[in-house]
């Protein structure tokens, strides 16, 4: 039992000394962009999303309801949703609108709208 925990700690020790560190993806603009195709990624995440809110709404006039699928369809309207906020987010207001761009403030405000908005 002690040989054990002796050679459990070795190993964390050797495992550790050995281990480099890895750092993430920086913010910083890479100038590989490509606007369109993050529109279009966006309108199709809107698409889906419009999808999931029709199917949610049959779902829940349906008698018996079936929770089941009324889960799904929500958690895949939710994952469409974080993604548009990501490319918003990250993509946009991150790398491509800079405080010294024209209209900056206007630009701006509407990806905020863009992350705040939900249908009427």
């Amino acid at each position: 039992m002690r040989r054990a925990a002796i050679l459990l700690v070795l190993g964390l020790f050797v495992m550790l000394s050995t281990v480099t560190l890895a750092f993430a993806h920086c913010e910083i603009p890479c100038g590989i962009y490509d606007d369109h195709a993050r529109i279009h990624m966006i309108e199709e995440n809107i698409t889906t999303i419009e999808k999931s809110m029709k199917s949610i709404r049959e779902l829940q006039a349906a008698k018996p309801i079936n929770n089941n699928q009324l889960v799904r369809w929500v958690m895949n309207k939710e994952k469409h949703a974080d993604a548009i906020q990501e490319i918003v987010t990250r993509y946009f207001m991150t790398q491509r609108i800079k405080p010294d761009t024209k209209d900056y403030d206007k630009k701006l405000g509407l990806l905020h709208k863009m992350l705040i908005s939900y249908p009427p």
